[in-house]
This record gives structure tokens, C-alpha cells and sequence, in this order.
């Protein structure tokens, strides 16, 4: 979801979509930047551990090759989630994460579904050096009245 929705993003404000490919493809040292979307061993070898973010939060950081956009995903941390929750398609800190980069770095805006959204188009996407993590101030409403 993560992937598709930066991809989107890309295609309104650039006019591209960027190439997806595996953490682990060959075809990976083809590309001189990169933007890791989601947790994968380059991301876990960049000390960026899921695990210790609050629910629903994200790390953005830029790195030599590109930038890594990860978050609290909760269908990759074992024993996240147990077989009745109904949180179960909730806790995708990756989703948000990709929302603040098309914030901060595409200039996007989201006013309303549809009609609503501003994306101003680039010519030149620069994106400066940074390191921060962030989580949503109020908690995914989907099924609020049941959660916990």
C-alpha cells in the first residue's frame, strides 16, 4: 500500500512513476538513489528497528544511495497481532511515513478525497539530508467503538 500510494504520488508531481524492485534485487546497483519503503535487511543493517517505534509511527532517513521510509507495521513484527484483532489492517506506520514525505518533499497537500488533493509538479526533486521519526497525534479510526 505504501509502494503504491508513493508511486502515485510520483506520477502526479514528476510524471514518472519509479521503478519497484525487491530489497534484495540485483538490479538494485543499476539505480544510483533508491527510496526503502518498509522494513528489509538494508533498512535493519541502517539500525532502524520497527519494533521500538510507537503504533502507527515512521523513521525517514536519507542515507548515501537515497532515503528509507519505514514504519510500525504491524504484520511484520511476530506476535503483533493475535488471531481475533480486529486491528489486524491498522497499524501501517510505512502508509504514513510515505504521506509525510509526499508532504515535506513533493510539496502535496490533502484538502479533500479526490478533488481535494494539491500536487504541484517538479522538475527537480532535492531531497536534503535528514534523519526524523514522527506518529500520528490521533490513533486510526477504523472500528474506534471495538478497539482497545
Amino acid at each position: 500500500m505504501a509502494v503504491d500510494t508513493l508511486q502515485r504520488a510520483f506520477l502526479r508531481t514528476i510524471g514518472a512513476k519509479p521503478v519497484v524492485l525487491a530489497p534484495d534485487s540485483p538490479k538494485l546497483k543499476d539505480f544510483r538513489y533508491k527510496i526503502w519503503v518498509g522494513k528489509s535487511a538494508y533498512t535493519d543493517r541502517q539500525g532502524i528497528q520497527i519494533e521500538k517505534m510507537r503504533k502507527e509511527g515512521f523513521a525517514v532517513k536519507t542515507t548515501a544511495d537515497g532515503v528509507m521510509i519505514v514504519g510500525h507495521d504491524g504484520n511484520l513484527i511476530p506476535g503483533f497481532y493475535h488471531d481475533l484483532d480486529l486491528d489486524v489492517c491498522n497499524d501501517n506506520g510505512s502508509v504514513n511515513g510515505v504521506y509525510d514525505f509526499m508532504e515535506r518533499f513533493l510539496g502535496m497537500r490533502y484538502y479533500y478525497p479526490g478533488i481535494g488533493v494539491y500536487a504541484p509538479v517538479i522538475k527537480n526533486l532535492t531531497v536534503k539530508s535528514c534523519r526524523y521519526s514522527d506518529a500520528p497525534y490521533f490513533k486510526d479510526r477504523f472500528n474506534w467503538a471495538v478497539r482497545k
